[in-house]
């Protein structure tokens, strides 16, 4: 049987995320959408920031499933972005 890897991301990403969150003031789920992730992920995040502040995300990510997440965006042209540079 095949067993799927566990995703991991820096915790530059996460931050990059949260700050999405915050600058456009919406919820999660688009920008985690727009990100590729699930929004259960964002929602942690967001909550780990508030309570532990800067020592949230002490472990290390993989850019792998960053370059995953950026690819995935790409591949969807026709949806909205949240993003100010698009």
């Amino acid at each position: 049987m095949f067993k799927s890897k566990r995703r991991k991301f820096s915790p530059e990403f996460n931050l990059d995320a949260i700050e999405q969150v915050r600058q456009h003031g919406v919820s999660c789920a688009p920008v985690a959408r727009e990100l590729g992730i699930g929004s259960n992920f964002l929602s942690r995040w967001k909550r780990q920031t508030e309570t532990e502040g800067t020592q949230a995300f002490g472990g290390t990510g993989k850019s792998r499933d960053e370059d995953m997440a950026r690819r995935t965006r790409e591949e969807r042209p026709g949806e909205p972005t949240t993003s100010p540079h698009n």
